[in-house]
C-alpha cells in the first residue's frame, strides 16, 4: 500500500501510524480526530480509502473497499445517502488484512452483523 502510493503528497507512513491502536471501525467524526496533524484532512481521508485500507458502510454492517479514486468517490456517496437515510453518521472500517501492521484492534471479526463486501 505504500509504495502503490508514492505520488501522494504526504508521509504515507506516518499516516497510517495514525491507525496504531484503534478500534477496527470508526466514525467520519473519529476519522477526522485521527486526521488532525495533517494540513490536507480530506486529501489525506481520501488516500486510505483509495488503496482498500479503509471500507466504507453502504448498507447496514456491509462495508465495501474501493479500488482507486473513481470508485472511492462512488462509494462515499454511496455511503452518505445510506447514513443520511438511517439518521447515522457514515462509519469506516479497516480492512482486515492491513491491521497487524498499525496493531489496529481486531474487535470486529467474529460479528456476523458485519460483513465484507469486495
Amino acid at each position: 500500500m505504500l509504495v502503490e502510493s508514492e505520488a501522494e503528497g504526504f508521509d504515507r507512513e506516518e499516516a497510517l501510524y495514525e491507525f496504531a491502536g484503534v478500534d477496527s471501525t470508526m466514525t467520519f467524526e473519529q476519522l477526522e480526530e485521527l486526521l488532525q496533524p495533517y494540513e490536507n484532512v480530506p486529501e489525506i481521508r481520501c488516500w486510505p480509502i483509495c488503496t482498500s485500507f479503509l471500507g466504507v458502510e453502504v448498507k447496514s454492517g456491509e462495508f465495501v473497499y474501493a479500488e482507486g479514486g473513481i470508485d472511492a468517490r462512488r462509494q462515499l456517496k454511496v455511503a452518505e445517502r445510506f447514513a443520511s437515510r438511517s439518521q447515522l453518521e457514515i462509519r469506516f472500517r479497516v480492512h482486515p488484512a492491513y491491521r497487524a501492521f498499525p496493531e489496529v484492534c481486531n474487535d470486529d471479526l467474529h460479528n456476523k452483523e458485519i460483513r465484507d463486501v469486495t
